[in-house]
């Protein structure tokens, strides 16, 4: 479901659910980039899928909860080891998607702030439960020509939810479902 908000100064879209759920003809620029770019990223594959730096501003930076901020290129190349040494599942459970577009001017590109909420959903290689975390996520995106790039990535963890079963989660995913759509 996308809502539409558009006051004098900027229009916000809004999202609820699964990145699958997007329509590819009715999706605003910043939840469509989402919905392409998330999958790559997120990839258990050890080596980093061919597009990914066209999805990128050259000096984009991840920003992750009170670390130093590093170039998002060199810390995905990092993760992509990592992610498919240890982790025999990893996925997002997305539950919203904000996003609050910006014109250009000023001599700056036009672009969007993009922030989602979600649920990581993963299980180590051997281990019999899932870990939950839910998670926030701001990127900053700026046109580039016909399409749009990631300059910047803030992230958060805001719980630690392994020891939630999945049941409580979906439990607690369809809550909120439930009370976004009275």
């Amino acid at each position: 479901m996308i809502d539409v908000y558009t006051n004098y100064v900027s229009t916000a879209i809004v999202h609820h659910g699964a990145l699958e759920n997007i329509p590819e003809h009715r999706a605003s620029p910043g939840i469509l980039f989402l919905k392409h770019f998330l999958p790559i990223f997120d990839s258990l594959s050890p080596k980093l899928h061919p597009s990914f730096p066209s999805f990128l501003h050259p000096n984009c930076l991840i920003h992750c909860n009170l670390l130093k901020p590093t170039p998002l290129i060199w810390e995905r190349s990092n993760i992509s080891v990592t992610r498919n040494e240890e982790l025999w599942t990893f996925h997002r459970k997305m539950l919203h998607i904000y996003e609050i577009q910006r014109p250009a001017g000023f001599g700056k590109p036009g672009g969007c702030t993009v922030i989602f909420e979600c649920v990581l959903v993963m299980q180590g290689r051997g281990e019999h439960r899932q870990t939950f975390m839910k998670q926030i996520n701001m990127f900053e995106l700026e046109e580039f020509g016909s399409r749009m790039r990631l300059c910047e990535v803030r992230s958060t963890y805001l719980s630690p939810l392994s020891m939630w079963n999945p049941e409580d989660v979906e439990r607690q995913m369809g809550r909120n479902a439930a009370a976004r759509s009275d």
